[in-house]
């Protein structure tokens, strides 16, 4: 990938402000970021990575973007459960959308269930088998998705979107995964990658598209993608994942989706944000 700026920082709030920019001189510093930012998203050139770091600190109520944890979630929402087993899904992590970004000011928090297992539900796939209703097998890449299925094809998994603003820390969730506090890099580019990262075009695996069509009338817009392969350490007291398995009994971490690339698009329709997760084997 090749960069011809970037610019690194911290955010705790994930807001991108200003004062939260490492003053790099050897990078394009944010002040000139902000002028040129609406010109480089048009070019799909502008993205955010992220980066996990390796700290073993303790969680704290400021952080809004991070891995595993305890949720920060609307106090009203209630902890997702798994459709199959009605157990509570884990919490893998959220990230707080940036200024920059078309969801700012939006959170999303992503959960799976850990403690069952079902082939055809290892990720939020919309096919006849599970939607008999269906006038073909499967979605192909750019076609339209059936309207009002995106809640209904999260079973395993909930993909909770919700104001920043609104998020605190839920003591009422089980810790499963060790926390990690996420940081940004906001970095231009004029090809892919297949990092985790917010805005800018899909890293697909191979160069195989998949973006989707329209749903509910609207076109989705691509929001970030997460890498494949990512291991979501447990505490110590965690199941281990779909305790059911016996080869999963040593494992001390989850995969999401497998393992796989997961990209999530979105889009607003009567005041509901809605996601769409599509993913491709490493």
């Amino acid at each position: 990938m090749t960069f011809f700026a970037k610019v690194s920082f911290y955010g705790k709030d994930a807001s991108l402000l200003p004062h939260q920019a490492t003053l790099n001189p050897n990078v394009l510093l944010y002040g000139e970021v902000i002028g040129f930012a609406s010109w480089l998203m048009d070019k799909d050139w502008l993205l955010t990575l992220i980066k996990v770091t390796k700290s073993g600190s303790a969680q704290t109520a400021d952080q809004t973007s991070f891995v595993g944890g305890r949720p920060k979630l609307p106090p009203s929402c209630p902890l997702p459960t798994c459709k199959l087993c009605g157990e509570i899904q884990s919490f893998f992590f959220q990230v707080a959308f940036p200024e920059i970004h078309p969801w700012a000011g939006r959170t999303l928090a992503v959960f799976q269930c850990t403690s069952c297992w079902k082939n055809s539900y290892h990720v939020p796939l919309i096919c006849r088998e599970i939607f008999p209703t269906m006038t073909t097998n499967s979605l192909l890449p750019g076609d339209d998705i059936p309207d009002d299925l995106l809640d209904l094809v999260q079973i395993r998994h909930r993909f909770l979107v919700f104001p920043t603003a609104e998020g605190v820390v839920r003591g009422d969730y089980p810790e499963r995964v060790r926390y990690r506090p996420i940081s940004f890099e906001l970095a231009f580019a004029r090809e892919s990658t297949t990092k985790s990262k917010i805005g800018g075009q899909p890293g697909w695996i191979g160069g195989d598209d998949e973006f989707p069509g329209k749903y509910m009338g609207q076109p989705l817009i691509f929001l970030m993608q997460w890498r494949g392969e990512f291991q979501f350490k447990l505490t110590a007291d965690a199941p281990p994942p779909y305790g059911e398995l016996p080869e999963f009994q040593d494992t001390r971490e989850y995969l999401l989706c497998l393992g796989n690339q997961v990209y999530f698009f979105g889009n607003d329709t009567d005041g509901k944000s809605n996601i769409y997760l599509c993913d491709q084997r490493v």
